[in-house]
């Protein structure tokens, strides 16, 4: 019983049974159901698009047997097959434990509030609504077809003084739980659920990814280690050129001694000639 390995659809699918809530130790979360993303669109390969109350009927019949549900995922926007085995004993409410709705899928997540600030002591503050964490995806009661959808569902309560069922998706759970608020304008504050309320794209349901297939993910970029750089040989060292010896200086000639001579010489000359005598 579970999940087969899920497989590119070929057309995406246009309207299935949208998972609010999978109860906890029911067969749907032992085949691995995820609430608000996943669609059921068949049931023992019959399409549910193409017949009302399909699914319910063949609950009702597969009790103690398998079934097998086709599940469009909105994340992976991938379907798989999911054997779910209908119990009436498994402990909770409904024979598969499930919440679900008919949706067409294209609108899913057209129609989310995504709940901003909450204020102390309001009603959304009393029910337990998350600032930021929380976006309010429907009502057990109606299906919001648009925002004026929704603000006519709250109004109306505060105009007959009752409380309100919701759905809402938490991102840091990625779970779908249900509140009851009573909208009102004797809290103190602005609004009569006391909280802001933000819608439009960038207030849409992040895509979220379970940590198994973030690790998947991050398993196939794993960076290979690089190889180490081969080390460069030392350039070896240029010997020392020889000191080339300083070349020895003649010594310069004594000309002061051999001009004394000559003059010497002379002088010796001039006293032979003038006293008549001639050296030969």
């Amino acid at each position: 019983m579970g999940s087969s390995p899920s497989s590119e659809t070929a057309n995406h699918p246009h309207k299935g049974y949208h998972i609010l809530q999978v109860a906890p130790g029911g067969p749907g979360e032992a085949g691995g159901l995820v609430a608000y993303f996943d669609f059921i669109i068949s049931v023992n390969g019959r399409s549910v698009a193409t017949q009302d109350g399909l699914f319910e009927e063949a609950l009702k019949d597969s009790v103690g047997k398998e079934i097998n549900l086709g599940v469009y995922n909105l994340r992976t926007e991938k379907s798989r097959d999911v054997i779910l085995i209908p119990s009436d004993s498994w402990g909770g409410a409904g024979v598969v434990g499930l919440s679900i709705r008919p949706q067409i899928i294209e609108n899913a997540t057209e129609h989310v509030w995504h709940v901003l600030e909450v204020y102390q002591n309001s009603p959304a503050g009393i029910a337990g609504l998350e600032s930021y964490n929380d976006y309010i995806v429907g009502s057990p009661d109606v299906v919001f077809g648009s925002t004026d959808d929704f603000y006519t569902y709250i109004k109306n309560a505060h105009n007959n003084n009752s409380s309100v069922p919701l759905y809402l998706y938490n991102k840091n759970t990625n779970n779908v739980r249900l509140v009851s608020i009573r909208p009102t304008k004797d809290w103190g504050g602005e609004g009569v659920l006391g909280c802001n309320i933000g819608t439009g794209y960038i207030h849409s349901i992040p895509l979220l990814r379970t940590n198994k297939e973030a690790q998947d993910e991050q398993d196939q970029f794993v960076v290979p280690s690089l190889p180490e750089v081969a080390k460069v040989p030392e350039v070896a060292k240029v010997p020392e050129v020889a000191k080339v010896p300083e070349a020895a200086q003649p010594a310069a000639p004594q000309v002061g001694a051999q001009v004394a001579a000559q003059v010497e010489a002379t002088q010796e000359e001039e006293k032979q000639k003038s006293s008549g005598h001639t050296t030969a």
